[in-house]
């Protein structure tokens, strides 16, 4: 029996309500995807927050796509965007063209974990910005996984960015002791110090 994915906002675009000054205009995102606030186009921020990951801008999104750590059964990409033109812009994560390359080379065509068919088409208003976080699960160990960015906005021609698997790191010596074995290891620049008593 395979095990259902579980990564911190996987399905459905939320909506939630977002706002933001404008030359003395409020603008209310009351539907639509998971605004996070005012965005300034070509930025890659909003607030406080920068869009990591690979940036790129297709009509009027500005996105960043980043790989995150593979869960089991699969790839998990991070989305983040803002919509940099004055006019309502449709964001369409469900229409993402992802391809996913295993050792040998050989492509898999990936869609993402949506149970609950939730992930549908959404406007994301001017100037706001959002994200979303999606896994895709596959049967095989994908090294590679690429999206064309142009098609989360139905826009041409295609727009190609890959991300490689994120290396699995051997544990640190001290990581991999059983709690039984572990010594205490002294902060720099001091020395370790044992009294015994009689």
């Amino acid at each position: 029996m395979r095990r259902a994915i579980k990564v911190r906002n996987i399905g459905a675009i939320r909506a939630h309500a977002a706002g933001c000054q404008m030359a003395g205009m409020r603008w209310v995102l009351l539907a639509g995807l998971a605004a996070s606030g005012c965005y300034t186009g070509g930025s890659f921020a909003s607030g406080l927050t920068r869009f990591g990951g690979t940036r790129t801008t297709v009509g009027c999104l500005d996105l960043a796509i980043d790989r995150r750590d593979d869960e089991e059964g699969g790839p998990v990409l991070a989305y983040r965007f803002g919509n940099r033109c004055d006019r309502p812009q449709v964001v369409d994560l469900g229409n993402a063209t992802v391809i996913g390359r295993d050792a040998e080379g050989v492509e898999h065509r990936l869609a993402p974990f949506d149970p609950r068919l939730e992930i549908r088409p959404l406007p994301i208003d001017a100037r706001l910005a959002g994200g979303e976080v999606l896994a895709y699960p596959s049967h095989v160990d994908l090294v590679q996984v690429c999206v064309d960015a142009a098609s989360i906005v139905h826009a041409q021609p295609e727009r190609w960015l890959c991300f490689a698997k994120t290396p699995e790191l051997e544990p640190t010596p001290e990581e991999a002791l059983s709690p039984s074995e572990a010594v205490e290891v002294p902060p720099a620049g001091e020395d370790l110090v044992h009294e015994e008593r009689s």
